[in-house]
C-alpha cells in the first residue's frame, strides 16, 4: 500500500489528521510506509500542532487529534527504526511542555501524556520501570527532561497524574507485572485533594490499571497485592465516588469495581463458594441504603462479573446475596410463594418496590433481569425452575398491587431478559388481574415488536381483560392495549379464527373508549388492519382461492359493521355514537379501495338486517338502506361537529339518499329550514348546516309538484338548489333584521325567537364547503354563480350577504360595544343609550315591565312572546356575540377568497373597505371576549387574502398600514408611512370623542388580538421584515416610560390625553400576546431579555391592572424561555435550564436580578406589591439546573444569589419560604447538599432541645427544615 496516493485526497486539515491517525494506528500487516513519508508526516503533524496549540489560535479538537496521530506515528516508527531530526523532537517536547503547563481539556491532557510516554519509550529507549521512581539522566534528551520536570512537580498536579496514565498505557505486560504495586501507589499518591478534575484523572488511571491487571496479572501477584492491602485505596475511591455527580467519574469507579472482581475471579480455583474477598465486598455494598442508587449498580456490576467468571447458579447467587444482608421489604407477603422459594420471591418483590423511585427504576431493572436470565439458563434443575417461577410470579403479584410496576423498570427488564416477557405471556397470562393489565400488555407489546420474537407463535390475550383495559381510566393503559391489538392483528392470517374474532371484538369494545386520542388511534388501527387483511386478496392469483378469501373477508367485515351499528342509533350514548361514526368512516374508507369485495353498502345493509331481523337483499334492499339512514342521522343530529362531518361523509360515500322515501326527505328538509335553522337553542341550530349539506344531494322527484317554499327547493337541480337555498336563508335574515330594526325591543325579541347566528351558521357551512373537491356535490356549483345576479334575484349572493352582514354588525354593536355587555339585557329609550335590566323569570311584573319598555302594555303585545323574552333575557348578548362571530368568519372565509384571488376579481374595493371597517371596529371597540377573540380569527384570514392580492398593489399594503396607525397612536412612534385613506381607517375609531377606544379592563380587549393578527399574517407572508422589531421596540419604550407613571388617573376620553400608565398597561398586554403566539414567539428571541425586564419592572406599579398585566406577561415569558410546563410544579428537567446557558442568552439579566432581588428582600415586610416581584424572581431562579461540574462556570455565575436567597428562607409568607428552599437547591452544587443538610440540622437542633426561649424565629426554622427536606 502506498500512502502517498491516498494522502492526496485529504486536503482539509481535519480530514488529513484523521487519515494519518487511522493509518499509523492500523494493525493491517499489508500497510507499509517508507521512512521519507513517515518523516514528512511527522513534520506535517508537528507544524499543525504548533499552529493549533498556541494560546491565540488554540483549537482543542485539532490539538488532541494531532497528539493522538503523533503517538501512533511514534509507535509505528519504532517498528521501522525511523529516526527524526533532533530539532523537530526538541520542538515537539517544547509544545508538550506548554500544554502541560496550561489548563487544557481532559482529552488533550491524556493524549499529551500518552505521547510523552511514547517518546520516552520509542525515541529515547528509556526504561519505564526506572523512570517511575526517580529522575532519569536526560543527557540532552527532550522527552526525558520533560518527564523529570513532571516528577519534581514543575507542572500542575493533573499533569503529573496524566503522566502516570501515559506510562500505564504504553508499558509492556512484563514490566506492568513487575511494577504493578508501584504503579498503584503512584496513582494513590497524587489523589489527595477534592478537585473534580483530579478525581476524573484518578478514575481513568484506576480503570486503566484494572484493565491491564485483568489481562496479565498472575495469581501470586494478586494474592500479594491483596495481602498487602494495596487495593484498599482503590476500593475506597470506588465507594467514595460511586455517586459522584460527574458521570465520567462515577462510571470509571464502577468500571474499576467490575474489573477488579473479574481480575480476582481469574486467580481463584473453580469453586461454588465465594471467596472472603468477594463476600466482604458484597457485605459492604448491601450495608448501603437501597435508596442510594449506586447500591443496586454495584450489586449488578458484582454479579455480572461473578456470573461471567464462575459457574454460580441463580439460586446460589440469590442465597449468597440474602446471606450477605440484602435488606428485604416488609411490604411483601411471603405467603404468596412456597417456603423454599420465599427468598427469591421477596427479593424480586423488593427490587420491584425499589423501582417505584424513578431514579432507581433502571438500576433495579438491571439487577432483576440479570438474576432472571441466570435462573432461566439453569431451569433444567428443578430447584432453579421453582425459583424462576417465584421470580416471575413476583411480577404478577406486584402488578396487581395499587402502585403497580413502573414502565421504566419493565422496559429495562424486557430488553435485558427477553425470556421474561415470553414466559409471562405463555405461562402467566391468565394469572393477571385487571390491575395488572398494564404489565401484561407491556409484555405483549415488547414481544410483538422485538426483532426475532415477533414471528414466534403467540396466544391472543383474554378478551375480558381487554374490555377492561379499553374502559380503564388510565390513558397509558388504553393506548398500550390498542397498540398490542394492532400488532397482533397486523400479523394475523385469515385462517386464524381467534384473531378474526378478536378484530370484531376490539371494534365492539372500542366503542366505549372515552378520549379522543384512543379513538384516533383505534381509527388508524382499523384502517391498517383492514388494509392488511385486504392484502391477502390482492396477493392471491388463484381464482377459487380468491373466491374463498372474498367470502371470508365479507363475513369478517360484516360482523365488524354489525358490531359498530350496535352502538349507532338515535337513542345511543353520545360517546359511543361518536366512536361508532369514526370507526365506520375508517372501515368504509379502507374497503372502498378494493373492487373485488362486495360494496360497503351491501355489507352494511346485511349488518342492519342482522340487527333488526329484517329481510331483503343487500344493496337493492331499500328497507335496510332506510334503516341505515336512520342510524346515520344520529350523527347528523349530534352536537359534535366531528360526528356531523363523519355522518355527512358516510351518507355521500354510500349514496344512501337514493334509497330513502322522498316524502321523508321532504319533511326533514322542511323541518331543517323552518325550525332547526331558526331555533334559538344553540344545541339545536348548530346541526342545521350539515343537515342541509347532506339533504342537498337528495334526488329530484320525477314529477315536481311543490308550490310552496321551502319544499319546492327540492324540485330544482343541484346548482340551482344550492343558490336558491342560500337566498332562502338570506331572506330569513332580512326578515329578522326588519324586526330588530323596527322597534325598541326588537333585538331582544329576535334573540329569543330566532337569532341571527342560527341562520348564519348553515349559511357559512354552505359557502365554506370545498367546491374544488372532485366527485362532491359542491363541485357541481360554479363558484362564479355566487357573484352573479339571476333573473329571479337581481342582487347576487355576495352583495346580499355583505349588506346583511353589515346590518347585523350595526344592530349588535349596541350590545357588544358596551363597557359591560353581559349586563345589557334590553335596549330602551329614544336615545338608544339608556338601559333597563329585566330580571330572569316569567313573572307578571317582568312581563309588564317588558311591555312598557317596548312601548305598550301587556295586552297590546303577544303574551307568549313577552313570556319567552322575559324568561330568557340573557339570550340577547349570546345572539349578538355569536352573530358577530359568524359574520367575521363569513367575511374572512372562502367566498371572499374565491371572489378576490382570481384573474378577474368579483369583489370591488369599496366592498373590501366595508369589510375592513367591520373588522377594525369590532377589534377596537368590542368589549365582549367572545366577539373580539373570534373576530380576530376572521380578521387574520381576511388579511391573508389581502396580502395574496397582486393587483391593485395598494390592497396588500393595508395590513401593515393598519399596524403602523395603531402602534403610532398607542406609542407615538411611527413605523411606516400611511399613504391611503383605508390605511388610516383605524383612526376613525381611535379618535372617536364619543367613546373610549382603549379598554383598561378585559386585558385591553381586542387591541392585542388586532396587533397579533396583523403580525402573524405578515410573518406567514414573509413580509415581517423589521416590523416586528420596530413594533416591539415601540411597545418596550412605552412600557419603560410607563413604569414611572404611578399617580395619574386612567379615566380619559381623548387619545391625546391618554395617561402613560394606561399606555403601559396596553403595551404589556400586547407584548404578552406576541410572546405567546406560536408564529411570532420564536421571532421574539432578540427581545426576550428586554421584555422580561419590562415584566419585572411592571411589578412595581401602584396600579393593580399594570401589576396584573406584568404577571401575565411574566408567565408567558416563562413558557417561552423554559417551554410549556410538563408538570404542575415545573420540576421536569425539560422545563429547566442551566444558569450558564440562561445568562449567556440574556447577559444583562444577572446584574438586573441581583439588583431587583436585593430591593425585593428589603421589602419583605411590605404589602403584596413587593412580594409579587420577589415571588417571580425566586420562581425564575428555581428553574435553574444545579451546577454539577466544577469545570463549568455555573457555580461562579450563581454564587452571588445564594446569600440573598437564603435570607428569604425565613420570610413570613410560607409561599416565599417554599420557593426560596427550591431556588436555593437549584443554585447549589449537589456535592454541597449533604454538608449543608448537616449544618442546617445542627443549627435548628437547639430550637427543639433548649429549655429556655429559642433564639431562632419559627419561620426561619421552618424554612431551614424545608431546605433539608
Amino acid at each position: 500500500m502506498n500512502l502517498s496516493d491516498n494522502d492526496a485526497v485529504c486536503t482539509a486539515d481535519f480530514n488529513r489528521l484523521v487519515f494519518l491517525s487511522k493509518i499509523y494506528s492500523s494493525k493491517e500487516s499489508s500497510l507499509s510506509v517508507n521512512h521519507e513519508t513517515t518523516k514528512r508526516d511527522f513534520t506535517l503533524l508537528l507544524d499543525t500542532l504548533a499552529t493549533f496549540s498556541g494560546e491565540l489560535q488554540y483549537n482543542d479538537a485539532f490539538t488532541t487529534l494531532c497528539l493522538q496521530a503523533l503517538a501512533s506515528l511514534l509507535a509505528y516508527s519504532s517498528k521501522t527504526n525511523c529516526k527524526f531530526d533532533a530539532d523537530d523532537l526538541d520542538k515537539l517536547a517544547s509544545l508538550q511542555a506548554s500544554l502541560f503547563s496550561r489548563g487544557v481539556s481532559f482529552n488533550c491532557l491524556l493524549a499529551n501524556s500518552v505521547l510523552l510516554a511514547r517518546g520516552l519509550c520509542c525515541l529515547e529507549a528509556v526504561s519505564l520501570s526506572k523512570s517511575l521512581f526517580e529522575t532519569v539522566s536526560d543527557g540532552g534528551k527532550p522527552f526525558s527532561s520533560l518527564y523529570n520536570k513532571l516528577l519534581i512537580g514543575c507542572y500542575p498536579l493533573p499533569s503529573r497524574l496524566a503522566g502516570t496514565f501515559g506510562i500505564i498505557s504504553v508499558i509492556s505486560d512484563g514490566d506492568f507485572n513487575t511494577l504493578i504495586s508501584h504503579l498503584l501507589h503512584q496513582i494513590t499518591l497524587e489523589n489527595r485533594n477534592n478537585d473534580s478534575f483530579v478525581d476524573l484523572l484518578t478514575g481513568y488511571c484506576y480503570r486503566l490499571w484494572s484493565n491491564r491487571a485483568s489481562k496479565c496479572l498472575s495469581v501470586s501477584e494478586f494474592e500479594r497485592i491483596t495481602a498487602n492491602n494495596d487495593l484498599v485505596p482503590v476500593i475506597e475511591f470506588i465507594f467514595h465516588h460511586q455517586g459522584d455527580p460527574i458521570d465520567a467519574v462515577r462510571e470509571s469507579a464502577l468500571d474499576t469495581f467490575e474489573l477488579l472482581i473479574g481480575c480476582h475471579l481469574k486467580t481463584l480455583p473453580v469453586s461454588e463458594k465465594p471467596s472472603s474477598f468477594l463476600n466482604d465486598l458484597l457485605c459492604r455494598v448491601v450495608r448501603q441504603p437501597l435508596w442510594q442508587r449506586n447500591t443496586l449498580l454495584l450489586v449488578h456490576r458484582l454479579f455480572s462479573a461473578v456470573f461471567r467468571g464462575t459457574q454460580l447458579t441463580g439460586t446460589q447467587a440469590i442465597g449468597w446475596l440474602l446471606s450477605a444482608g440484602f435488606p428485604l421489604s416488609n411490604e411483601v407477603d411471603s405467603r404468596q410463594a412456597m417456603v423454599s422459594q420465599s427468598g427469591s420471591f421477596e427479593l424480586s418483590c423488593t427490587l420491584i418496590l425499589t423501582s417505584q423511585d424513578v431514579a432507581l427504576a433502571q438500576a433495579a431493572g438491571e439487577v432483576f433481569a440479570l438474576f432472571a436470565e441466570r435462573l432461566a439458563s439453569t431451569t433444567a434443575n428443578d430447584a432453579s425452575s421453582e425459583h424462576f417461577h417465584s421470580w416471575l410470579y413476583a411480577l404478577v403479584w406486584m402488578a396487581a398491587q395499587p402502585r403497580g410496576i413502573p414502565r421504566a423498570f419493565l422496559d429495562k427488564v424486557f430488553n435485558l431478559a427477553p425470556t421474561v416477557s415470553a414466559a409471562l405471556i405463555d405461562k402467566y397470562a391468565q394469572c393477571f388481574t385487571e390491575d395488572g393489565l398494564a404489565t401484561l400488555l407491556h409484555a405483549y407489546r415488547y414481544r410483538l415488536t422485538k426483532k426475532g420474537l415477533r414471528r414466534s407463535p403467540i396466544a391472543p390475550p383474554n378478551l375480558a381483560l381487554i374490555a377492561r383495559a379499553f374502559r380503564s381510566q388510565d390513558y397509558q393503559l388504553r393506548q398500550q392495549s390498542i397498540g398490542v391489538f394492532e400488532l397482533l392483528l397486523c400479523q394475523a392470517g385469515l385462517g386464524d379464527a381467534d384473531l378474526m374474532h378478536l378484530f370484531v371484538e376490539v371494534v365492539d369494545i372500542g366503542a366505549s373508549v372515552s378520549d379522543q386520542g384512543a379513538r384516533s388511534r383505534l381509527c388508524g388501527a382499523i384502517s391498517r388492519v383492514s388494509s392488511h387483511l385486504l392484502s391477502f386478496l390482492r396477493r392471491e392469483k388463484h381464482l377459487q382461492k380468491r373466491l374463498e378469501i372474498v367470502s371470508t373477508l365479507a363475513e369478517v367485515f360484516t360482523r365488524a359493521f354489525t358490531a359498530i351499528l350496535r352502538h349507532l342509533h338515535p337513542a345511543g350514548v353520545p360517546l359511543r355514537v361518536t366512536n361508532a361514526l369514526a370507526f365506520l368512516c375508517s372501515l368504509v374508507g379502507a374497503l372502498s379501495e378494493d373492487s373485488d369485495l362486495p360494496k360497503p353498502l351491501a355489507m352494511l345493509c346485511k349488518a342492519v338486517k342482522d340487527l333488526t331481523g329484517g329481510c331483503g337483499d343487500a344493496e337493492g334492499d331499500d328497507t335496510s338502506a332506510e334503516k341505515l339512514f336512520v342510524f346515520l342521522t344520529a350523527g347528523l343530529w349530534s352536537g359534535y361537529s366531528e360526528d356531523r362531518k363523519n355522518a355527512l361523509r358516510l351518507l355521500r360515500a354510500l349514496n344512501l339518499l337514493e334509497f330513502v322515501d322522498p316524502a321523508s326527505l321532504e319533511e326533514l328538509w322542511t323541518v331543517t329550514l323552518t325550525k332547526v335553522a331558526a331555533s334559538p337553542q344553540p344545541d339545536v341550530n348548530v346541526v342545521a348546516g350539515h343537515l342541509l349539506r347532506s339533504l342537498l344531494g337528495a334526488p329530484s322527484p320525477p314529477n315536481p309538484c311543490h308550490h310552496r317554499l321551502p319544499a319546492s327547493l327540492l324540485d330544482l337541480p343541484m346548482p340551482q338548489r344550492m343558490l336558491a337555498t342560500i337566498h332562502y336563508l338570506l331572506d330569513g335574515l332580512e326578515s329578522q333584521l326588519d324586526v330588530a330594526e323596527g322597534g325598541k325591543g326588537g333585538l331582544l325579541v329576535v334573540s329569543v325567537t330566532g337569532p341571527f347566528y342560527a341562520l348564519l351558521m348553515p349559511l357559512r357551512e354552505l359557502l365554506d364547503a370545498n367546491f374544488a373537491e372532485p366527485d362532491s356535490l359542491e363541485a357541481l356549483v360554479p363558484w362564479e354563480s355566487f357573484f352573479e345576479s339571476a333573473p329571479s334575484r337581481p342582487t347576487s349572493v355576495c352583495c346580499r350577504l355583505l349588506s346583511i352582514a353589515l346590518r347585523i354588525a350595526r344592530v349588535c354593536s349596541a350590545v357588544i360595544f358596551h363597557s359591560s355587555p353581559e349586563g345589557i339585557l334590553v335596549m330602551a329609550g329614544d336615545d338608544e343609550r339608556t338601559t333597563k335590566v329585566i330580571p330572569s323569570g316569567a313573572g307578571d311584573q317582568a312581563v309588564s315591565d317588558l311591555a312598557s319598555l317596548l312601548g305598550g302594555d301587556a295586552g297590546d303585545v303577544d303574551a307568549e312572546v313577552l313570556r319567552k323574552v322575559a324568561a330568557r333575557p340573557e339570550h340577547l348578548v349570546v345572539n349578538c356575540w355569536r352573530s358577530v362571530r359568524e359574520v367575521a368568519l363569513l367575511l374572512g372565509g372562502s367566498l371572499t377568497r374565491r371572489g378576490l384571488l382570481t384573474p378577474d376579481p368579483q369583489i370591488y374595493t369599496h366592498q373590501l373597505e366595508q369589510m375592513a371597517d367591520f373588522f377594525i371596529s369590532q377589534l377596537i371597540r368590542s368589549r365582549h371576549p367572545g366577539a373580539f377573540e373570534l373576530t380576530a380569527t376572521g380578521f387574520q384570514s381576511f388579511c391573508e387574502i389581502l396580502l395574496s392580492v397582486q393587483h391593485p398593489e395598494d390592497l396588500c399594503k393595508w395590513p401593515e398600514q393598519w399596524l403602523s396607525v395603531v402602534i403610532n397612536d398607542l406609542t407615538d412612534t411611527s413605523i411606516l408611512p400611511v399613504t391611503s385613506a383605508t390605511g388610516r381607517l383605524p383612526l376613525k375609531y381611535l379618535r372617536d370623542a364619543d367613546s373610549s377606544p382603549y379598554c383598561p379592563t378585559r386585558r385591553s380587549a381586542g387591541l392585542p388580538f388586532f396587533v397579533q393578527a396583523l403580525l402573524v399574517v405578515l410573518c406567514n407572508a414573509g413580509k415581517l421584515a423589521d416590523l416586528l422589531s420596530q413594533t416591539t421596540n415601540a411597545l418596550l419604550a412605552v412600557a419603560r416610560r410607563g413604569a414611572e407613571a404611578t399617580t395619574e388617573s386612567p379615566a380619559c376620553k381623548h387619545q391625546a390625553n391618554l395617561p402613560l400608565a394606561e399606555r403601559h398597561l396596553h403595551s404589556l398586554n400586547v407584548l404578552r400576546m406576541l410572546v405567546r403566539d406560536a408564529a411570532i414567539g420564536p421571532n421574539m428571541t432578540p427581545h426576550l431579555e428586554a421584555v422580561l425586564i419590562c415584566a419585572f419592572e411592571g411589578f412595581d406599579s401602584s396600579y393593580w391592572m399594570v401589576r396584573n398585566a406584568a404577571l401575565m406577561l411574566y408567565s408567558a415569558m416563562m413558557e417561552r424561555i423554559f417551554g410549556v410546563n410538563r408538570t404542575r410544579d415545573c420540576e421536569s428537567k425539560k422545563n429547566r435550564m442551566a444558569s450558564s446557558v440562561f445568562f449567556s442568552k440574556f447577559p444583562l439579566m444577572r446584574d438586573f436580578i441581583l439588583k431587583e432581588l436585593e430591593e425585593a428582600i428589603g421589602g419583605l415586610r411590605s404589602p403584596t406589591i413587593g412580594k409579587t416581584k420577589l415571588f417571580a424572581l425566586l420562581n425564575l431562579l428555581k428553574r435553574f439546573l444545579p451546577p454539577i461540574q466544577l469545570a463549568t462556570t455555573d457555580g461562579t455565575v450563581v454564587r452571588a444569589f445564594v446569600p440573598l436567597v437564603f435570607k428569604c428562607v425565613g420570610a413570613a409568607d410560607i409561599r416565599i419560604r417554599l420557593l426560596a428552599a427550591k431556588a436555593l437547591i437549584a443554585l447549589l452544587k449537589p456535592a454541597c447538599l449533604p454538608g449543608l443538610a448537616r449544618n442546617l440540622l445542627a443549627t435548628v437542633s437547639p430550637y427543639f432541645t433548649a429549655t429556655g426561649s429559642p433564639c431562632l424565629r419559627v419561620n426561619l426554622v421552618h424554612g431551614m427544615l424545608l431546605l433539608v427536606r
